[in-house]
């Protein structure tokens, strides 16, 4: 069932990104990064198995809890950053090539709710073929949507 729970959030995840930029990326289908966090997703569907098989004070519900814990912060926290760093690596990069190619790339922003702005293009999100990937992490939102989701299956699909 986490399996299903992670498969259907990254199809979420192509979707939503579909609405957003008006065209499908194949790169969505296994990139990481973006809304619902599909990793939260897979580990919150197991929480919510093993608490319905084992209860809330086994010692596997006990692991289970460590282990999303673990992956949600190191999506919010780690790649996160890893991503930020990118994101400066790239916007250096950029400024140091000549002038007429840089100013067609405008700097690219997310607000509090990981909402893109500053960007004209999905190109611009995505970047260059050389661009090291900035999508890497996961807004506070993102992971929270993705943990809600895999609650929400864990405990209504029957195991």
């Amino acid at each position: 069932m986490p399996i299903f729970a992670f498969i259907l959030a990254q199809g979420l995840k192509i979707l939503l990104h579909r609405l957003e930029w008006g065209k499908w990326n194949n790169e969505r289908i296994m990139g990481a990064g973006g809304m619902p966090s599909s990793h939260s997703c897979g580990v919150c569907c197991l929480i919510a198995i093993v608490a319905r098989t084992d209860g809330v004070e086994s010692t596997t519900f006990a692991m289970s809890l460590i282990f999303s814990l673990i992956i949600m912060y190191d999506a919010m926290g780690v790649r996160r950053a890893a991503g930020r760093h990118a994101q400066a690596i790239n916007t250096l990069r950029r400024e140091s090539l000549p002038s007429e190619t840089s100013e067609t790339v405008p700097e690219i922003r997310r607000t509090k709710t990981g909402k893109i702005t500053g960007a004209k293009s999905e190109a611009e999100v995505t970047g260059g073929k050389n661009d090291l990937k900035e999508l890497l992490g996961h807004t506070p939102l993102q992971v929270l949507a993705g943990a809600s989701l895999g609650i929400i299956i864990g405990v209504l699909v029957p195991v």
